[in-house]
């Protein structure tokens, strides 16, 4: 008795293994109907033309890439999806970022053009001043010299020596 039981149990069990094996190796066919709806069957629409699709039942090992790993999806054309919120914080950090350095380097050029300014006219007393736009050579008076010299010291003071 126990061995039927046992026997029974066995075959039981294997023709419903041999049920699911035979199950997932159906065919399947797929087609689309008049009002652009697709559909999926294990047997082939009567009057209508079905495609035939092949699935790969093997089981696979952990090494074998899943057939899914190369999903791709497409953009759509034209523009590029606007950047989300966290990348257009990014974005203007950057921007401010750079503004900055080329603020300090523009601070850094007028800073050297005036110390070599103080350099060159703080020990003269006379110091001669060209004209561009009438390419006259006048005499600087002291007063005139000290302002600007005055106004070149307080620039330097209050940018360049931070």
């Amino acid at each position: 008795m126990r061995i039927i039981i046992t026997l029974t149990t066995v075959i039981t069990i294997s023709l419903a293994f041999y049920a699911a094996n035979a199950a997932a190796t159906d065919e399947v066919y797929r087609w689309v109907d008049e009002n652009g709806v697709v559909h999926f069957q294990n047997q082939p629409p009567a009057n209508t033309e079905a495609e035939q699709l092949e699935f790969d039942n093997r089981p696979t090992t952990g090494d074998q890439a899943s057939p899914y790993s190369t999903l791709t999806i497409d953009e759509p054309a034209g523009e590029p999806p606007e950047p989300n919120r966290a990348q257009q914080l990014r974005d203007e950090r950057a921007k401010k970022r750079l503004q900055r350095i080329e603020d300090q380097e523009i601070t850094e050029a007028a800073c050297t053009q005036r110390r070599k300014f103080v350099e060159e006219m703080e020990p003269s007393t006379r110091v001669m001043v060209k004209y561009h736009d009438t390419g006259e050579v006048v005499r600087l008076d002291d007063n005139k010299r000290l302002e600007i010299l005055d106004e070149a010291k307080s620039f330097i003071a209050k940018n360049c020596d931070n």
